[in-house]
């Protein structure tokens, strides 16, 4: 059977407008996250504590895309949000800049990511949020003075965080950011 080319060109512009509403919906789901995400932060305490979800979003969107400047925008983004809900400029959207960069990056090549590491990175990169959160209004105002809550707090954002970092790492094809 010959197929014509005029045929050829329809499929072809099926394909890229299925592709193109594909990628459409994958930023409708990223907002979506994060405006949920946002959304939970200011809602729900565990053990006295504000889970800190949108890092882990960040995060794991620096790791399915593996674009650094994507990441980075992403993150600067959700930072600024973060920082207009909170009242107080400057240090989410560093940290969530960082956080961008780092996870794009982080999958360069030294080991092969597995679940488990993407518990372990998901803990160490919500500490340090957090860490590079309190050293940014230290350099802003007075400094923090870091007592236990602020350790226990640190401590318990990561230890929620962490479970997401399953989520982390290769994708499937269809999942990817």
């Amino acid at each position: 059977m010959l197929v014509s080319f005029q045929d050829r060109i329809e499929k072809h512009r099926f394909q890229q407008l299925i592709k193109t509403e594909r990628g459409t919906l994958r930023s409708y789901v990223w907002v979506v996250l994060v405006g949920l995400a946002l959304f939970l932060q200011s809602k729900i305490l565990f053990f006295g504590v504000p889970p800190e979800f949108l890092s882990a979003i960040v995060f794991i969107f620096g790791m399915r895309t593996r674009n650094d400047f994507k990441a980075t925008i992403f993150g600067a983004i959700c930072g600024f949000l973060e920082d207009v809900l909170s009242g107080f400029w400057g240090p989410n959207i560093m940290s969530k800049v960082l956080i961008g960069y780092l996870s794009a990056n982080i999958l360069g090549g030294f080991f092969v990511w597995s679940p488990i590491l993407g518990v372990v990175g998901m803990f160490f990169i919500t500490a340090l949020d957090a860490l590079l959160g309190i050293f940014v209004a230290t350099l802003k105002d007075s400094p923090v003075p870091v007592s236990g809550w602020v350790i226990y707090t640190i401590f318990m954002q990561a230890l929620i965080n962490s479970p997401l970092g399953i989520f982390a790492g290769e994708a499937p094809h269809r999942l990817r950011a």
